[in-house]
């Protein structure tokens, strides 16, 4: 699931990802960054990939290169928040 969370800026979206996320899910991020960059210009997103957080489905994982694809000028920053898990999965995805 994907869960939009207060950030406290106007710029800076921040998102919770946990279990394994579905397709359905990703249309709860695009719209949200879609309307912040109608409104703000380049956005910062925030990824809390909590101990809950298990990956993508294949459908999903497509769904997230597509959103990187439309959105890659849109997005000043990214930061990405979890635990040990977290960053073995970024590295096998070679992100780190």
């Amino acid at each position: 699931m994907i869960e939009l969370i207060a950030s406290g800026s106007d710029t800076i979206k921040a998102f919770r990802f946990t279990g394994e996320l579905h397709d359905r899910d990703y249309k709860v991020l695009g719209p949200a960054v879609d309307a912040a960059v109608a409104a703000q210009g380049k956005v910062r997103l925030l990824a809390d990939l909590g101990p809950d957080f298990h990956g993508w489905d294949l459908h999903a994982a497509w769904d997230d290169f597509q959103f990187t694809v439309n959105h890659y000028r849109d997005i000043e920053r990214i930061a990405v928040v979890g635990d040990h898990r977290c960053k073995e999965v970024l590295r096998r995805l070679k992100w780190i």
